[in-house]
């Protein structure tokens, strides 16, 4: 494991990532039209807010790596949204906000040499009766 700065390297990724969901992303959901809940990423679940889940975990390096001594994450975010009518559109709206967060900041402020959006997943709640109660998954990474 790297230390920097008396901080394990994957505390200052998850920062970045938090900031980048706490200032652009929210930035770029209030700018559209749909008018989506905003991102809370230090409050407490309740509220009408979202409240991403960032889980990271180490990917295998190539042999180039390892010499080299760089490593490489994999990073996924997950917006539960609060099961609604518009649960998809919200979906949908933080998936594209942090999207166009990430494009306009590939470095995360320069923690990061590229970061890159490799995949979208939309998952439905489980039971079809999940109720006021349910929420909608959407994992980006």
């Amino acid at each position: 494991m790297s230390l920097t700065n008396d901080f394990f390297i994957e505390e200052e990724i998850e920062g970045a990532l938090f900031r980048l969901l706490d200032e652009p992303v929210n930035y770029f959901l209030r700018e559209m039209e749909l008018k989506a809940p905003p991102l809370d990423v230090c409050g407490k679940p309740g509220g009408e807010a979202i409240y991403p889940d960032v889980f990271l975990s180490e990917c295998e390096r190539t042999e180039k790596e390892r010499i080299i001594r760089i490593d490489a994450y994999s990073v996924s975010v997950t917006f539960p949204v609060p099961d609604s009518e518009e649960a998809d559109v919200y979906c949908f709206a933080c998936a594209a906000a942090f999207e166009k967060a990430l494009d306009a900041n590939p470095t995360l402020g320069g923690m990061a040499n590229r970061a890159v959006l490799t995949g979208k997943k939309y998952t439905r709640p489980k039971s079809p009766a999940a109720g006021k109660n349910g929420n909608l998954s959407c994992p980006c990474g």
